[in-house]
């Protein structure tokens, strides 16, 4: 390559040494007072002007190639060279640097069209694993759901049975006061009635708000109202029935999330607070504002977290309870839903000289 970039120099300087000596010709023999001299003259000017005139021009001309063809193409003949070397890319012995630089070129620009359909085919295969995984989780938050449905049922049958029984035995009285012509306690018994009503209506609406799914828009929602309806729907349960639960909640408080994955996450709270305390002794439920934001605290008076818990108490299936008692949903699921509400949860001990452990979800204050 740099044998021909200077055998263009040579041929250059040449074509300037001819030009130069028919300029002296020129000249000389325009010059009548020394036309004795001529033959001299001819030879001066060859020699003394343009032999070195030539020999610079040869130079600058080869400089000039090199830095605009010579070196660019040095270096993308190393690169090709490299390429060869390290990639495997085909060669052509005995062919010249340009055609085998021209190879190169060409099996890399098709290697990069294969390379783009292979990285186009996993895309396409990592969009359906993640379509896969947004159905598993979905089905996981359900079977979560059912499963906190299937621990509430025994309470939520006791506290509809309940009312249901009192209705039945007010409209009974009604009933005999209207055959007997006195109306002196139909009024109260209407009231009663309207009391156990409404006693069902409230546990009606707590486990549809439970059984909402999260569609993807939040919205203001009441956290009184959502610790109030967990506390019903829990408060008749085997489990809770030495649970003392506390709550100071102030009304007003809301916070941006989805009404039913909220409950569906305090229920596990709580629920996993009254197992560890083997369904007895005291749980607290509370508010605290920080800045634009308000923390959900649930603490309780169990037997705290050890260290290989608190570091994988949000794993799927990680559970502390005995084998067949715990899915090993609960937690995990839950960090999820508090996650898409823009949210977080976590799990610590409580101060220090107080027993048991504290959750705190953290979400946006409204």
């Amino acid at each position: 390559m740099r044998a021909r970039l200077l055998w263009s120099a040579l041929v250059c300087s040449v074509a300037s040494l001819t030009i130069a000596g028919a300029v002296a010709l020129v000249l000389t023999d325009q010059s009548l007072p020394i036309a004795k001299a001529n033959a001299q003259l001819k030879l001066f000017w060859l020699l003394v002007v343009a032999a070195p005139l030539s020999l610079t021009l040869t130079a600058l001309v080869y400089a000039l190639l090199q830095a605009l063809i010579g070196a660019p193409l040095l270096r993308t003949w190393l690169a090709a060279t490299q390429a060869h070397t390290e990639v495997g890319a085909p060669t052509e012995p005995g062919r010249s640097e340009l055609v085998q630089l021209a190879t190169t070129v060409r099996w890399l620009v098709d290697t990069l069209a294969s390379e783009r359909r292979s990285a186009a085919e996993v895309e396409l295969s990592l969009g359906r694993v993640k379509e896969a995984l947004a159905r598993s989780q979905t089905e996981l938050v359900s079977q979560d759901r059912l499963a906190v449905t299937g621990r509430l049922a025994a309470g939520v049958a006791h506290e509809v049975g309940n009312p249901l029984s009192g209705i039945l035995g007010y409209l009974s009285v009604v009933r005999a006061q209207l055959r007997s012509g006195r109306t002196d306690d139909t009024e109260a018994a209407l009231e009663r009635i309207e009391h156990e009503v409404q006693r069902i209506d409230h546990i009606v609406r707590a486990l549809l708000e439970l059984g909402r799914h999260a569609r993807g828009g939040l919205e203001p929602v009441d956290v009184r109202a959502i610790v109030d309806a967990a506390r019903s729907l829990l408060k008749s349960t085997p489990s809770f029935e030495a649970v003392d639960v506390h709550a100071d909640v102030a009304e007003g408080t809301y916070v941006t999330a989805s009404a039913g994955p909220l409950s569906q996450v305090l229920i596990n709270l709580m629920i996993n607070a009254a197992q560890s305390m083997n369904g007895k002794g005291r749980l607290w439920l509370r508010t605290v504002r920080d800045g634009e934001h308000l923390e959900l605290i649930v603490e309780d008076e169990g037997a705290g977290l050890s260290p290989e818990a608190r570091q994988r108490l949000f794993e799927l299936f990680f559970t502390t309870k005995p084998a067949g008692q715990g899915t090993g949903l609960g937690l995990a699921v839950s960090k999820q839903l508090i996650e898409h509400m823009g949210g977080t949860i976590r799990a610590e001990d409580r101060d220090a000289g107080l027993r048991g452990a504290r959750f705190v979800v953290r979400l946006t204050a409204v």
